[in-house]
């Protein structure tokens, strides 16, 4: 059963992945894969290794001269890729059916938004933790070499996200009774020794998502603990998360009727912490891919908690089965409804590439923001858009390179100084000799606004 839930979950992937590549290149998903294309090396980003996984597929197909389309394809098929490696280490290699049916669902529950920009890090932390966790269980695995694979995942996943160093240490704690006091000590000294570590050598980007900390008050606090702002977040979680929701139901009734209190209790504790955290840091309940991020933690813990912790026999093992197929069914129909709005926004980005090209531009500016989709879902053009065009564009040939930006980034610092540069993200304006002229065409000139119609 276990290779029915994961097989028919990695043939839909594989599918989805394959059918809408380009629209998988929304937000960060472009931004890597034209990194790695032009800078022909990984880009790794505030010390998270494990991007290098999201990354490799495209990287050998760069390497071996591939056309673009066919980088384009990598890039979608690369998560596919992993969760096909990570689901025949932990069937094979661990022999733990369990962990083969958690790798499963960590790639659809909760994740609606999240298909459409695949590359998040955590995405790829979750696999491998569950990989620790099946290694931490194995009898099969022998010492030492079993400490040291332990240690070195602990390093990769800890390193990955803040709250993928959370998790972990949860994991950890809910072990204890599996490891002996010289295990559970090295791998609690390697953790914190690892989080120190970074502590010291923070991103700026990090320290400025870290940094609603020191933005607390009185103020804010209070209106987190407002009875209406919990009920918003119930009625938002009800509309964006039914299918964790259920899971985490029926998984603390299972629990608590396997007498196992005390792992609820600290369950229910996690997820009550990790909530509030995620509703300090990003307060209000618009959902996009960022918040759909910000929320795969808690989505993560409960299918672990699932997965390791309940147990599958008897008449449960019917009831959970059940369970999944309600669960795959409901994300593969909200992957169809949002793939459209998705399309549309990939054949605006297209619409604006031809407009350029028909007025002998390579450098046009938008207006932006621009949404798609239903109110309950932000599906907007504005981030990505110049490097998603430069993708685009350049996917007929070379000689059709166009670098469209929105008049949003035009607030960003240096931007409207640097129009003569290549914009190639809000952030980063680089000289347009840094495309690599195998698969693109600089653009030259000066960034002006597109004409609404096309020139006759």
């Amino acid at each position: 059963m276990a290779w029915v839930i994961g097989g028919v979950v990695l043939a839909y992937l594989a599918v989805f992945a394959w059918r809408f590549a380009e629209e998988r290149l929304y937000a960060d998903s472009g931004y890597y894969l034209a990194r790695v294309i032009n800078e022909g090396a990984f880009r790794i980003e505030h010390g998270r290794w494990v991007l290098a996984l999201a990354q490799l597929p495209a990287w050998l197909g760069a390497k071996l001269g591939l056309s673009l389309r066919a980088l384009i394809l990598l890039q979608s098929l690369a998560n596919v890729l992993w969760m096909a490696i990570a689901m025949l280490i932990a069937g094979f290699a661990l022999r733990d059916a369990r962990a083969v049916i958690a790798i499963a669902l960590l790639h659809v529950i909760g994740l609606s938004d999240g298909l459409f920009c695949p590359v998040f890090e955590l995405y790829f932390a979750a696999d491998l933790l569950v990989l620790f966790v099946a290694l931490l269980r194995s009898t099969a695995a022998r010492e030492p070499y079993r400490m040291i694979a332990l240690v070195a995942l602990l390093l990769l996943i800890a390193s990955s996200h803040l709250f993928a160093a959370a998790l972990l240490a949860g994991i950890i704690i809910l072990h204890l009774d599996r490891l002996e006091r010289k295990q559970s000590l090295t791998l609690g000294l390697v953790l914190i020794a690892q989080l120190t570590v970074h502590a010291f050598t923070l991103s700026a980007y990090e320290k400025d998502h870290l940094a609603f900390v020191k933005r607390l008050d009185a103020h804010a606090l209070a209106a987190w603990l407002r009875p209406d702002t919990w009920g918003d977040a119930f009625a938002y979680v009800s509309l964006h998360y039914p299918d964790a929701l259920l899971l985490a139901l029926v998984t603390m009734v299972l629990l608590f009727r396997q007498r196992q209190g005390w792992q609820a209790a600290f369950i229910i504790a996690f997820l009550l912490t990790a909530t509030g955290l995620i509703l300090l840091k990003e307060p209000g309940f618009l959902h996009d891919r960022y918040r759909e991020q910000l929320n795969f933690p808690v989505v993560a813990w409960l299918t672990l908690m699932l997965t390791f912790f309940v147990d599958w026999s008897g008449k449960r093992h019917a009831v959970l089965i059940t369970l999944m197929a309600l669960i795959l069914g409901y994300r593969v129909v909200e992957a169809e409804r949002l793939a459209p709005f998705y399309q549309e926004r990939t054949a605006w980005i297209k619409q604006q590439i031809t407009l350029a090209q028909q007025h002998h531009l390579t450098k046009a500016i938008v207006t932006t923001p621009v949404y798609f989709g239903p109110a309950d879902h932000a599906i907007e053009a504005g981030w990505s858009l110049p490097v998603e065009s430069l993708l685009l564009s350049a996917t007929e040939s070379r000689s059709s390179t166009v670098s469209v930006i929105g008049t949003q980034d035009l607030q960003c610092p240096g931007v409207a100084q640097g129009l003569d540069e290549l914009v190639f993200r809000c952030w980063d304006i680089v000289p347009a000799r840094w495309l690599d002229e195998r698969w693109f065409s600089p653009p030259h000139g000066r960034y002006v606004p597109l004409p609404a119609e096309p020139s006759r």
